[in-house]
């Protein structure tokens, strides 16, 4: 069990832990808000600013813990539930919805992070201190440190993943804190927002704000599959994953961030060279319903032309950061209008959580079996090293059996063409 007991007496929860709301005009409010705290955070006294500091990183383990144990409950439903069910039950979009709130607090506290080192404010020092205690309370503690620190190149101790009783063990100790029960209503409230955006689609072949511009594997022949990473470039993961692709002789669909393509072109072309497909992810993992209009076209349509500038090569696929948005029209729309056909995935690995790399393929091997024709998209992260180890088995996995490994482009291509034996097997 943690023990904050200071912690929580400064916490406000609409501070850094509420739900987003699905307004535009709405969102805007919030990030002038967003901002104007911010400032107000640089102007605090060192007391004041770690305890505001100790607030948001509080607000992530809080969002972890539910998101363990939702991950818990998403593997146990699995044996008796479709595909299509377990997308649509509680916790896959407890998963979701606990990461976008996650994620938020990571971009806050990175952008904090970059502001004191390019003006090397003494704060810094305090922030990163924050971070390093925060992660020695527990293990469950260092483990939703694990990515914030990442961001900021901050080492943090290593530690084993916590089985599933010692996970439901520290759930249930957080769960008798009041405060944590609304962390837990905002996650229900938002994961029932995103249910009543998610609908079931057809087959699906060119860029269209409807049906046609919107695939999800399901529709692939029988045996074909399609491995995809998202979320990079990473310097140190992606070059492995790739090695381990070139190995099997293999390509997969890299799903790129065009903030990271900026900021590390070498790792980008390494992956173009190594022959393997890249797509646009957006610019920087915005959840794309919140923004307003010119940030959504440089999410989308900015980000893959200045892809495609940086890496010499055209870009045709795009996939929504957490798969949100696929029913809002001016999201599709825009997808649409910058000629890409946007891909989901059947197979989601949730390889983001910290896990061990069996857990990540028994899940994986136990939801193929459930698609209808031993077919579709896997999706991994290309940001931690769990991901090559598990990749890497399940690699070897769909290279069996008769199935058949091409990217999402070489699919769609043949099946536009109509040809006899989609991605054949030389």
């Amino acid at each position: 069990m943690l023990k904050w007991p200071f912690l929580l007496s400064m916490m406000v929860i609409t501070g850094c832990g509420g739900f987003k709301l699905w307004n535009s005009k709405t969102t805007v409010q919030k990030r002038e808000i967003a901002s104007l705290s911010m400032q107000q955070l640089l102007q605090e006294e060192t007391q004041s600013f770690s305890a505001e500091i100790d607030e948001k990183l509080l607000s992530i383990h809080s969002y972890y813990v539910i998101a363990q144990d939702n991950l818990i409950q998403f593997d146990d439903a699995i044996p008796g539930t479709t595909l299509e069910e377990l997308y649509l039950q509680g916790p896959y979009l407890r998963l979701v919805a606990s990461r976008t709130q996650m994620d938020e607090i990571h971009d806050e506290l990175k952008d904090l992070w970059q502001y004191l080192h390019k003006n090397k404010d003494p704060k810094i020092n305090i922030l990163e201190e924050r971070i390093r205690e925060f992660s020695m309370l527990s293990v469950m503690a260092t483990l939703s440190m694990e990515h914030l620190a990442s961001t900021i190149n901050l080492t943090l101790r290593e530690v084993t993943v916590p089985s599933k009783a010692e996970i439901k063990k520290e759930y249930e100790e957080q769960d008798r804190r009041k405060e944590f029960q609304i962390y837990e209503q905002n996650i229900e409230h938002l994961s029932h927002l995103m249910k009543l955006k998610i609908r079931s689609s057809g087959i699906h072949f060119a860029p269209h704000e409807g049906k046609t511009g919107n695939i999800t594997g399901q529709e692939f022949p029988s045996k074909v599959w399609a491995i995809t990473f998202d979320d990079g470039p990473d310097s140190k993961v992606s070059p492995l994953v790739v090695n381990k692709l070139k190995e099997k002789n293999l390509k997969a669909t890299f799903f790129q961030l065009g903030q990271k393509v900026e900021k590390d072109p070498k790792t980008a072309k390494l992956i173009r060279d190594a022959g393997m497909e890249i797509a646009s992810h957006s610019y920087s993992h915005k959840l794309l319903t919140t923004v307003g209009g010119l940030t959504l076209e440089k999410e989308i349509k900015a980000a893959t032309a200045n892809m495609e500038k940086n890496l010499n090569i055209d870009i045709k696929y795009f996939r929504l950061p957490y798969g949100i948005g696929i029913t809002t029209p001016n999201v599709r729309q825009q997808i649409a209008d910058s000629n890409l056909i946007h891909v989901v995935y059947n197979i989601d690995t949730l390889d983001w959580l910290a896990q061990t790399p069996d857990m990540i393929v028994k899940r994986a091997k136990a939801m193929m079996k459930k698609t209808p024709r031993d077919s579709g998209i896997l999706l991994f992260h290309d940001t931690n090293l769990r991901t090559v180890q598990a990749s890497l088995e399940l690699m070897n996995h769909v290279s069996g059996d008769g199935r058949r490994v091409c990217t999402v482009g070489e699919i769609v291509t043949q099946m536009n063409e109509g040809v006899e034996t989609v991605c054949p097997k030389f």
